[in-house]
């Protein structure tokens, strides 16, 4: 099991780290912990002096900015030690919460975060 802590409080961009690690724990067939830290004195005791941040299996993988879907995905495959095959991540979800596989299914319009370059030119769903 793999914990990922999303550190910050009731911002607006400390929510959206949040339910990003949310989103991406989905993109793996094995359990993932996500835990939203918004105590300010729990944040400092993990080493953290800025929000929003991500904590994988308590080492501080980002802080005071917002990780996307494909980064955290990439952070917990980092602290994840010889993850067999069929353990990998699975395509990222869009941030509405379907599959990203840019196809005409997804009209939220979000940006693509599945991080293959040639699935969509602009960027978009």
């Amino acid at each position: 099991m793999i914990k990922v802590q999303a550190l910050g409080g009731c911002c607006r961009k400390s929510q959206q780290n949040y339910e990003n690690a949310v989103l991406a724990a989905k993109a793996f067939p094995f359990e993932i912990v996500v835990e939203h830290v918004t105590d300010p004195e729990a944040i400092m005791a993990l080493g953290v002096l800025a929000t929003p941040g991500i904590v994988v299996d308590g080492k501080i993988m980002a802080a005071g900015r917002i990780s996307s879907v494909s980064q955290i995905v990439e952070m917990i495959q980092e602290r994840a030690t010889a993850v067999p095959p069929e353990q990998a991540a699975k395509p990222v979800p869009c941030t509405c919460g379907n599959d990203c596989e840019c196809d005409d299914d997804c009209e939220c319009g979000e940006e693509c975060d599945c991080g293959d370059e040639t699935c969509c030119s602009d960027g978009k769903k």
